[in-house]
């Protein structure tokens, strides 16, 4: 786990990164990267250029910045539940990088 402005910044392989994930349970947080990894392997099989997936969890909203070599995309989706707003927001970085 590396520190960042004193935000936790988890790095996971692939180029993954979340941040404000540290208060998830350990149980939920094995489904995130889970959900996360298994877009991220959809993402970078379609783009070759793909660099980066990040994502941050505030109290309220998720989103996401998919980098590719020379363009990037944002999503946001608030959080009701932590799971659909995941997966919400990952969606629309997939379709917005159609």
């Amino acid at each position: 786990m590396v520190k960042e402005n004193n935000v936790d910044t988890i790095i996971l392989g692939g180029g993954i990164e979340l941040t404000g994930f540290k208060d998830v349970e350990p149980g939920m947080f094995i489904v995130i990267k889970k959900i996360v990894g298994s877009y991220t392997r959809t993402l970078s099989d379609k783009h070759k250029d793909f660099e980066k997936l990040i994502l941050n969890k505030g109290s309220k909203e998720i989103k996401a910045e998919l980098k590719l070599k020379e363009k990037s995309f944002d999503a946001s989706s608030k959080i009701d539940n932590l799971f659909i707003a995941l997966d919400s927001v990952l969606k629309e970085l997939e379709n917005k990088a159609k």
